[in-house]
C-alpha cells in the first residue's frame, strides 16, 4: 500500500516520482539574424549605419502518461497492532495526453551613429535608433481578438557632447508606440538630460590624488514610460456580444449585451526618474574605488543601489464610500488588510466591541480597529498597509583583494523593509493561486500542512487560563494579549485568518551571495605546452543571510516554505587559458 491522504501535493515525493507515469517535453529553438553595416566616413566623417533584421521560432511539444495509483491513509492500529488504513486515492488507469505550442517573432532595428571629435577639446556623438516588432504565441491565440500579433514600434534619439571630457551633456528621447491605447494616444514622448562633471580632468586634482584615477559626478532627469497597465490586449475597446435570450417575457430575440466597456481615455503611464551618482570606467551606475598599494597587493570596493517608490495620480473607480478605499494616491499594488489591535480579551470584550463580520469570534481571536466608526469591522475597513512586495530599496556591495595570483572576491546583496504577511496573502504554488496560511499558522488547513515547534511553546500562543491550569502550564503564560498566534484552532478561522498588520513581518535581509577564490598560474612549463595560464577557482553561492523572518529564506518569506528553498551552491573551476 502507498501512503496518502490525497492526489497531487497531497501525496509523498516518493510517489509522485516513482508511481504517477512518465513525462516529456521537446523544445525547439531557432535564431537567425542578418545585419548590414555601412560605413559614411567618406560622406560624413564619423557617420556609420546598422541594420539588423531577426527571425525567432520556437516550438513545443510536451507530453504525459499518467497513472494514478490507489493511496491509503493510516487512522489508528487494531487491537493485533496492525494498521488501519483508509483509501483516500482511487486507482486510475494509464492515461496520456499531449500539448503543442508556437512562438514567433519578427525584429527590425536600424541604427545612424554619428561620433566625431572636434580638435581636441570637443567631443560629439549622435544616434538615431528605429525598431518595429511582431511576435505570436498560440498559447494567447484564445480568441479572434488575441490572436492578433502583439506589436511594437518606436524611434529613440541621443546627444552628447563632452569639453575636454570633463564637462558633459547627454540629451535622450523616446517616441514610442503600443497597442494598448487608441488612435492618437498610442505614441508616447520621453525625454532625458543628464549632466556630468569629471574632476579628474584637471591637472592640480591628478597631482594632489596621484591615487585616483577616474571620477565623474553625474546628474540625470527625465521620464520613462510603462503601456503594460493591463493584462488585457486593446483595453479601450468596448466589446458588445450578440445573441438571443427572453425580455419582457418575449422568448429568443436578438439581444446586444456589453461584456467590457472600455477605458477611452487610457494613456501611457508617465515616471519622472532622477538620479544622483559617482562612477569610475566600466560601473555604469554604480560606484567602484579600486587602490593598488604595492605591484602585489590592491584591492577594488564596488556598490550599487536602486531606490524606486510610485503613487497612482488617476484610477478611475466607481464611487466609494471613503477616501482611503481609492486606489488614487496610494503606491500601485498596494497591500490592503485591517489593523488589527490585538487579542480579545473576554466576553465582555467581544460584546462591547465592534461587531466583526468573518464569522463567530471567541477570546483569543484576533480583533480589529473599525475605521469608519460604524459598530461594524468589514470590507469598508480595509486600508492601505503597505506598499507591494518589490522592494524599494536594492543594494549590493563588492570587494576584491588581491595579493600576487591570489584574488579573493566577496559580494553581498540587500533589501530595504519590505513586508509580507504569514497568514492571508495571496500566493501562488504550482500555478494555484490562493491564500497563505498554511505552513506556518498550525493546522490552517486541519491535517495538512507543518506545524511549527515554536508553536508548541506556550508562550508563543494564546490559551485560556483553566486550559493552563488543567495542563500544568504556568498560568502567567495564559491568554497573553501580545502572543505570536491567536486561539488556536483546528482547521481554518476565518476571522484570523484575514490579512492584517497582526501577520505582518520584515522580510528586509543582507545576503553573502558570493565568495569567489582565484589563484592564477602562469609558467614557463605551461608555455612550453601551449597554455598561457590557469585560473584555478573556488566559488560559494547563497551562504549566510542576516534578516529578522529566521523561519523561511526572506525572499520566500510569503509562502512559508512551500516552494523550494534557494539553495547553497560550492564549486571547484579550472580554466585553462590558450
Amino acid at each position: 500500500m502507498l501512503p496518502g491522504r490525497g492526489a497531487g501535493e497531497l501525496s509523498s515525493p516518493y510517489v509522485m516520482i516513482n508511481h504517477t507515469g512518465k513525462a516529456a517535453n521537446e523544445v525547439y529553438k531557432g535564431k537567425s539574424t542578418l545585419a548590414i553595416n555601412q560605413d559614411f566616413s567618406e560622406l560624413i566623417n564619423g557617420l556609420k549605419l546598422r541594420v539588423q533584421g531577426a527571425y525567432d521560432i520556437h516550438s513545443y511539444f510536451n507530453e504525459r502518461r499518467s497513472v494514478q495509483p490507489a493511496l491509503y491513509n493510516a487512522l489508528g492500529r487494531a487491537s493485533d497492532g496492525s494498521l488501519i488504513m483508509q483509501e483516500t486515492v482511487q486507482e486510475k488507469k494509464a492515461s496520456y495526453s499531449k500539448s503543442t505550442r508556437q512562438y514567433r517573432k519578427y525584429h527590425f532595428e536600424a541604427t545612424l551613429n554619428y561620433d566625431r571629435l572636434f580638435g581636441t577639446d570637443h567631443r560629439t556623438s549622435a544616434l538615431v535608433y528605429y525598431y518595429i516588432s511582431d511576435s505570436k504565441d498560440t498559447d494567447d491565440a484564445t480568441s479572434n481578438l488575441s490572436a492578433i500579433p502583439l506589436r511594437y514600434q518606436g524611434v529613440s534619439s541621443r546627444f552628447t557632447y563632452g569639453y575636454k571630457d570633463t564637462y558633459l551633456l547627454d540629451v535622450n528621447f523616446g517616441y514610442t508606440g503600443s497597442e494598448n491605447f487608441q488612435p492618437g494616444r498610442q505614441y508616447g514622448f520621453f525625454p532625458s538630460v543628464a549632466l556630468g562633471w569629471v574632476p579628474t580632468g584637471y591637472k592640480f586634482i591628478q597631482e594632489a590624488l596621484p591615487w585616483l584615477d577616474y571620477l565623474k559626478i553625474r546628474a540625470s532627469y527625465g521620464s520613462v514610460g510603462n503601456d503594460r497597465i493591463t493584462d488585457v490586449r486593446f483595453p479601450y475597446l468596448t466589446k458588445v456580444n450578440e445573441g438571443t435570450g427572453s425580455a419582457w417575457g418575449v422568448p429568443d430575440i436578438e439581444i446586444i449585451g456589453e461584456t467590457r466597456i472600455g477605458a477611452d481615455n487610457l494613456a501611457w503611464e508617465k515616471a519622472i526618474k532622477s538620479n544622483v551618482g559617482i562612477e569610475s570606467y566600466g560601473a555604469d551606475g554604480n560606484i567602484s574605488f579600486t587602490q593598488d598599494f604595492t605591484p602585489d597587493f590592491g584591492f577594488t570596493l564596488r556598490g550599487n543601489f536602486t531606490y524606486s517608490k510610485n503613487k497612482v495620480q488617476n484610477w478611475e473607480q466607481a464611487y466609494l464610500e471613503y477616501p482611503y478605499l481609492e486606489y488614487n494616491n496610494f503606491p500601485y499594488n498596494s497591500i490592503r488588510g485591517y489593523q488589527a489591535v490585538g487579542l480579545f480579551k473576554d466576553e465582555d470584550d467581544i460584546k462591547y466591541s465592534p461587531k466583526q463580520t468573518f464569522g463567530e469570534v471567541m477570546p483569543g481571536d484576533i480583533k480589529y480597529k473599525d475605521i469608519n466608526g460604524d459598530g461594524m469591522v468589514d470590507k469598508l475597513d480595509m486600508v492601505p498597509l503597505t506598499h507591494s512586495t518589490y522592494p524599494l530599496l536594492m543594494y549590493g556591495l563588492g570587494a576584491e583583494i588581491r595579493y600576487k595570483n591570489l584574488t579573493l572576491g566577496v559580494l553581498f546583496k540587500g533589501t530595504g523593509k519590505t513586508s509580507f504577511f504569514y497568514v492571508g496573502q495571496k500566493t501562488t504554488v504550482n500555478d494555484e493561486t490562493r491564500l497563505n496560511g498554511m505552513g506556518y499558522m498550525p493546522f490552517f488547513e486541519g491535517n495538512t500542512g507543518n506545524v511549527l515547534t515554536l508553536a508548541a511553546n506556550p508562550a508563543n500562543r494564546w490559551i485560556p487560563k483553566d486550559y493552563a491550569i488543567a495542563h500544568g502550564i504556568d498560568p502567567s503564560l495564559a491568554e497573553n494579549k501580545d502572543a505570536r498566534f491567536p486561539r488556536l484552532q483546528y482547521g481554518n478561522n476565518s476571522n484570523n485568518s484575514q490579512l492584517s498588520t497582526f501577520w505582518q513581518g520584515d522580510s528586509r535581509y543582507i545576503r553573502l551571495q558570493e565568495i569567489t577564490l582565484n589563484y592564477h598560474l602562469a609558467t614557463a612549463f605551461l608555455r612550453r605546452i601551449g597554455v598561457s595560464s590557469l585560473d584555478i577557482q573556488f566559488v560559494g553561492n547563497n551562504l549566510y543571510v542576516w534578516d529578522k523572518v529566521k523561519l523561511f529564506d526572506p525572499e520566500q518569506a510569503r509562502w512559508n516554505g512551500r516552494v523550494y528553498p534557494i539553495p547553497s551552491t560550492y564549486s571547484l573551476q579550472l580554466y585553462v587559458n590558450l
